[in-house]
């Protein structure tokens, strides 16, 4: 492993070596399907994690590539300023947001790269500077050669969102699906297919007068046991919507302790994760009804659900410009998840170039 500390490390490495390497920042730790094992040399960007500027009147910040999410929001908050949208995980580096486009919640945004404007890269020991107009952004997620050394992001000020964690029952799910969802920022979906019934996190940015504001985030892992987890949101909610400054709504998973580590890694299950296109999920969902009906008992806890935005960049990089729902699936059963994904294959899917979580 080769930390590297500055631009001027990082040009000295990709001048100097000849061959392929991997770059590495901030949310490969608890990668549930498993770093790939190689020779390859790989380097590791977390330690350059640098604010580089702020411009409070553009409402912009430049910071290094390995800088994570995490504490770029508190840089932000501190000048009241926060990103429009944010993925769940925020230990996860900013240049890995950018080469694996990580989803956020929100109708708005697909991911968090739609909202850089510049950002810097260092090839063969040189630095290039290119913005989101430029067709060569649409390269980062398979080049390379080209290092990400800086990323420059749009902000807007900090702002507060209301959200509540409910249970339904799982014939609502075709509602979902069809209507619209105008009066949601976010609605992200857990079906316990097994208990017939649906986890909703819904987020939205109307207040009510009951709602109680939170000073640090509530994390309840959606996937996992459904009897464990509806108690944990009961005694962690009371059945009650609460409401905080955007980063502890949107990204509750932040700084996580050894002990969550450690239960992280320890919990052997195969996550694939992948979007469809929005005019095409309800004909997936029927899909995956049938396949259901056939069996007696579905192997896995849940399959997640995240309504997802449309690409606001040019050059329409990795999803393409339409409307998604990601789709998630956590299971040991290796034959069933091949069994959701060639269903899938029927419906235009995108794959997750990566899983970054936090590290």
């Amino acid at each position: 492993m080769n930390y590297i500390y500055s631009e001027e490390d990082l040009k000295a490495w990709t001048h100097s070596h000849t061959g392929p390497f991997i770059v590495m920042g901030c949310g490969y730790g608890l990668n549930l399907s498993g770093m790939p094992l190689s020779s390859i040399p790989i380097i590791n960007l977390s330690k350059m994690n640098r604010l580089l500027s702020i411009d409070l009147k553009q409402k912009k910040v430049t910071v290094e590539a390995g800088m994570t999410v995490f504490n770029l929001t508190r840089l932000l908050d501190e000048q009241s300023l926060a990103l429009a949208t944010l993925p769940e995980f925020l230990e996860v580096s900013v240049g890995a947001c950018l080469a694996t486009p990580v989803h956020g919640s929100d109708f708005e945004y697909t991911c968090i790269a739609d909202l850089a404007d510049e950002l810097s890269y260092i090839e063969k020991g040189k630095t290039h500077k290119i913005t989101n107009t430029d067709p060569l952004w649409n390269q980062f997620a398979r080049h390379k050669e080209k290092v990400i050394y800086s990323v420059t992001f749009r902000c807007v000020p900090q702002f507060k969102l209301s959200k509540q964690i409910a249970w339904e029952s799982d014939d609502l799910l075709e509602k979902y699906f069809t209507q619209d969802l105008n009066e949601f920022r976010s609605l992200t979906i857990s079906w316990y297919i097994n208990q017939k019934k649906l986890l909703l996190y819904k987020i939205s940015e109307f207040f009510r007068s009951s709602e109680r504001e939170i000073e640090t985030p509530i994390r309840i892992h959606r996937l996992s046991n459904y009897f464990v987890t509806r108690l944990m949101a009961f005694l962690k909610t009371g059945g009650r919507p609460f409401c905080s400054k955007s980063h502890l709504i949107l990204g509750p998973w932040q700084k996580l302790s050894y002990y969550e580590k450690l239960i992280f890694n320890l919990w052997k299950q195969k996550d694939i994760e992948f979007s469809i296109p929005k005019k095409n999920i309800f004909s997936f969902y029927q899909a995956l009804k049938t396949l259901f009906e056939k069996q007696k008992k579905i192997p896995t806890k849940a399959i997640g659900f995240r309504w997802g935005g449309t690409r606001k960049i040019p050059h329409i990089p990795f999803w393409g410009a339409e409307e998604v729902v990601w789709v998630e699936i956590v299971s040991k059963n290796s034959a069933f998840i091949e069994s959701v994904l060639e269903i899938a294959q029927k419906f235009s899917p995108s794959f997750h170039t990566g899983k970054y979580v936090a590290g």
